[in-house]
């Protein structure tokens, strides 16, 4: 398995554009309650607060500082995405892979 290199920044806030594979999809906006409900659930595993989240139809933009000591954003967006996904029941290649990220400095 690939090691990315990431920047962990204890308590800095994160800037991430996270995007479906299918760019013409607007599976987000249709089924934002089911986004919003994936990412709380997500939130009682990975603790976390959300700044700031914009969700358009085909990708989301979200600012995250964790909460929970690690940074673990890898992670919390693993949840993020497996929930919306059995949520929606669609096939399991609903998201691309990666993430972008940013970091305040």
């Amino acid at each position: 398995m690939v090691k990315y290199r990431r920047n962990r920044l204890q308590g800095g806030i994160d800037f991430f554009t996270v995007t479906l594979v299918d760019r013409a999809s607007d599976a987000l906006v249709r089924h934002i309650d089911e986004l919003k409900r994936s990412w709380q659930r997500a939130a009682t595993r990975v603790q976390h607060e959300t700044i700031a989240a914009v969700v358009l139809p085909d990708h989301l933009h979200a600012m995250v500082r964790m909460t929970d000591g690690p940074d673990d954003y890898p992670r919390l967006w693993q949840e993020i995405k497996k929930g919306f996904t059995r949520r929606i029941a669609t096939s399991a290649s609903l998201w691309q892979p990666r993430y972008w990220e940013q970091h305040d400095s």
